[in-house]
């Protein structure tokens, strides 16, 4: 059977899940690998604050390097936030060498508009990924805002669940 996450947040979505529920084939086999169902209340995730510093700080390094937001967007996606992936993920090590390898500089950066890179970070992963932006960005003498409601949840929290 395939994972399914349900959300459910009308009593419709509610009857379907309870539906679902009530479809799964229970067999001697499920006494030994049962189902696992986590019901969980979605909160704001540091995902979301992560990624609102993120633009924040893409938009403030092209004000300071006369560039645009877009572009260290798709600077930062290609020098860090790749090689975290290609580090991860095998599979994701060889899209990169038989796509991303074999192109310049230039369609390098262009790729990295249609390429899933920070979509597919954990929040481990993205406060590496700001983490490294932070460090070139304070090596190259630029200076970038830590909003402590921002900073603190998206990067020196990560670790908390």
């Amino acid at each position: 059977m395939n994972k399914k996450i349900l959300r459910v947040s009308t009593d419709a979505e509610k009857h379907m899940a309870i539906s679902a529920l009530k479809a799964l084939n229970l067999t001697e086999e499920h006494k030994k690998l049962p189902y696992l169902v986590t019901i969980d209340q979605k909160n704001a995730s540091r995902t979301d604050k992560q990624r609102r510093l993120q633009f924040m700080w893409y938009k403030e390094l092209a004000e300071q390097l006369h560039s645009d937001p877009a572009y260290q967007e798709h600077y930062h996606k290609l020098i860090f936030g790749v090689p975290i992936l290609r580090r991860l993920y095998d599979d994701y090590h060889h899209l990169c060498q038989v796509t991303l390898d074999t192109m310049c500089w230039t369609d390098r950066i262009a790729a990295m508009k249609y390429f899933a890179v920070t979509r597919l970070f954990g929040v481990a992963e993205n406060a590496e990924y700001l983490n490294d932006i932070e460090h070139q960005a304070r090596e190259n003498g630029l200076t970038l805002t830590h909003p402590e409601d921002l900073y603190w949840d998206a990067i020196m929290r990560r670790g908390d669940k």
